[in-house]
């Protein structure tokens, strides 16, 4: 049985948070125009579409009357069960899933708890907390992304590790079946039992990254900035996202959410997605 101490010493060990001021949009003409998919969200991070087209974001919460620590960079986390997992559909924005343990600054913004979610085939909803990141189905189990690197979770709970890649933050399954991973200011390609592949680099603090039906990956980054990375190099989609928190793709949209590392004021906004052809 996990107790509350553990618990909390886990969520503090892995409380890596970018607490940066909400980054200013560019006054740029020919950024394309994007729309409020969901508000009112605490901490918003990952976030993924269901089968039947449904959009669940993890929310890392807002903490709550402690206990209180200090964490590694000695600022003081207070812990509540706030976090959740809140579903965007025809019928509205509800949370599905409530009472999961968060940490965050005493004004509730910083948090660390939920912080990515996937969605099976059969609509199975599964999540992470703390730094990790998104999970996808892998022979009979899981991939989960952490400070370890790619690893393999068996149904048992048994790990196995996928690829060794310093400081990742995020993965994508590609159209190729290979794992497409972010560390440092580089895009790796991964495939199992075999030495990861630089697949683009100068992109600085990515953070998720998807991949649209057409077969081009899109990557987020702390900036605020969205781009498509095409053979020769990446193209600018838009600026001036506010502390994002995860990226995902569905038709012809970019769904992002921002304001990340507030309480109360994050959200999800689309982005629609110039079709471009390759260079």
């Amino acid at each position: 049985m996990i107790t509350r101490s553990a618990l909390l010493a886990a969520l503090i060990a892995v409380a890596v948070l970018l607490t940066a001021a909400p980054v200013q949009a560019a006054d740029d003409p020919e950024r394309p125009s994007r729309r409020t998919f969901a508000s009112g969200l605490d901490n918003p991070r990952g976030l993924a579409f269901g089968p039947d087209g449904r959009l669940y974001v993890a929310e890392a919460g807002r903490g709550g009357r402690g206990p209180c620590r200090p964490g590694p960079d000695g600022r003081l986390r207070c812990f509540g069960r706030t976090g959740a997992i809140a579903e965007i559909g025809a019928g509205g924005q509800r949370r599905i899933r409530r009472n999961l343990p968060s940490m965050a600054f005493p004004q509730g913004g910083g948090a660390v708890g939920p912080s990515d979610v996937a969605v099976g085939p059969d609509g199975t909803l599964t999540h992470v907390m703390g730094e990790a990141r998104v999970l996808i189905p892998y022979r009979r189990g899981l991939l989960i992304l952490d400070e370890r690197g790619l690893r393999r979770v068996g149904p048992r709970g048994r790990t196995w590790t996928v690829a060794r890649i310093a400081d990742a933050t995020a993965v994508a399954l590609g159209p190729d079946g290979a794992y497409y991973v972010a560390g440092r200011d580089r895009i790796w390609r991964a495939e199992p039992g075999r030495t990861p592949q630089v697949y683009a680099s100068g992109l600085p603090g990515v953070v998720d990254l998807a991949w649209s039906g057409e077969g081009v990956l899109h990557v987020v980054q702390s900036s605020g900035a969205l781009r498509r990375l095409t053979r020769t190099g990446s193209l600018q989609v838009t600026t001036g996202l506010t502390a994002p928190g995860g990226l995902a793709i569905r038709g012809r949209y970019a769904y992002v959410t921002v304001c990340g590392v507030c309480q109360g004021t994050g959200a999800v906004v689309r982005i629609p997605l110039r079709a471009q052809p390759e260079t």
